[in-house]
């Protein structure tokens, strides 16, 4: 009995640890994209803002 509970627990908190990587790792990925994406098309408008360098210190 014990042990079923034990197992049981451990695949939920294994589940949650899983759910919780690939969420983060859908979040970080669009941020990701969405940083290329605009260091790709908007150089040289981001430039001229003064962020193109902030984001590539940030790098």
């Amino acid at each position: 009995m014990i042990l079923n509970n034990l197992a049981a627990l451990q695949s939920i908190f294994y589940t949650k640890e899983f759910t919780f990587a690939t969420d983060f790792n859908k979040k970080n990925n669009s941020f990701l994209l969405k940083l290329s994406f605009g260091a790709i098309f908007c150089q040289k408008s981001a430039f001229l803002r003064g962020s193109y360098r902030y984001f590539t210190g940030k790098l």
